[in-house]
């Protein structure tokens, strides 16, 4: 009730949801029996689709892995964990305008569902990309080479994050039992809605995007990707509005081997087909 209130007064919202959190730790150290997050009685409201029971898988991003298949090693494309960069980042926004490449872990996407609400979408999958279930992609020794041929590309590439604008509806016609309103509440908008929604949640950890080494004795953190300056610039914007919308984050270079990627997607494709 205080999200949902907050939304429709205007507040500035960065929300972060995830069908598979890998990062998320369970009771005594142990995985989570549900490492998915949604918000779906808000979402419901306010026009958003998003399926926690189904994550991305990116051909076309993918980062390369390599596992055991057959008790053999075998390399392939890592469908839900992307490194997406190029056409995937909306470079005329100011909080993207400036980087270079975000890489995120079985993320989720986002759909209007209400007319009068729409998503202004900030990182998009790839061309190639589509949705299937998380449970299958989760699975760490499942041979993913095999999923190639279930993935269904949209008409559009999903959206991983996105501005969420238009005319939202209250999840709460009224306060809930035992809760006080501070005023009257709110059952749409008053102010323009200032929400970003992203997909997943495991691209703030450390992890994702920096690698630590060791230079000299000190222990040194340097970063790969962009996912910390997408955060800061969001915040930065979202709370500082005009003010500050012209900020911009360091840029990192993503320099992967292009041409041997394209060679071994199509090697798994000539597979695939065979």
């Amino acid at each position: 009730f205080a999200i949902d209130q907050w939304v429709m007064a205007g507040g500035a919202t960065l929300i972060f949801v995830d069908p598979h959190a890998e990062s998320q730790i369970g009771p005594r150290g142990q995985p989570p029996a549900d490492s998915s997050s949604d918000l779906q009685k808000l979402f419901a409201a306010w026009g958003v689709r998003y399926d926690a029971t189904k994550a991305v898988a990116d051909p076309g991003f993918a980062l390369q892995t390599e596992r055991m298949i057959n008790g053999r090693p075998a390399s392939m494309s890592n469908l839900p964990w992307v490194a997406i960069r190029d056409e995937g980042l909306r470079k005329d926004d100011a909080i993207l305008a400036q980087l270079s490449a975000m890489v995120l872990t079985t993320a989720g996407s986002f759909e209007s569902a209400k007319a009068g609400v729409s998503l202004r979408p900030l990182v998009t999958a790839s061309k190639k990309a589509g949705l299937l279930p998380a449970e299958q992609l989760k699975d760490r020794t499942a041979d993913l080479r095999a999923l190639l041929v279930k993935i269904e590309p949209p008409a559009t590439p999903p959206v991983i994050a996105a501005r969420l604008s238009g005319t939202l509806e209250s999840a709460f016609p009224k306060a809930p039992e035992g809760v006080t309103p501070k005023g009257d509440v709110l059952t749409r908008n008053s102010k323009p809605a200032n929400v970003i929604l992203v997909g997943d949640a495991d691209m703030l950890m450390d992890r994702t995007w920096v690698q630590r080494r060791n230079l000299l004795g000190s222990e040194v953190a340097q970063a790969f990707a962009n996912n910390g300056d997408f955060v800061v610039n969001a915040i930065e914007q979202m709370a500082g509005g005009v003010a500050l919308a012209d900020l911009r984050g360091r840029g990192v270079s993503w320099r992967p081997f292009e041409l041997i990627q394209r060679k071994e997607q199509e090697a798994n494709e000539r597979y695939r087909a065979k």
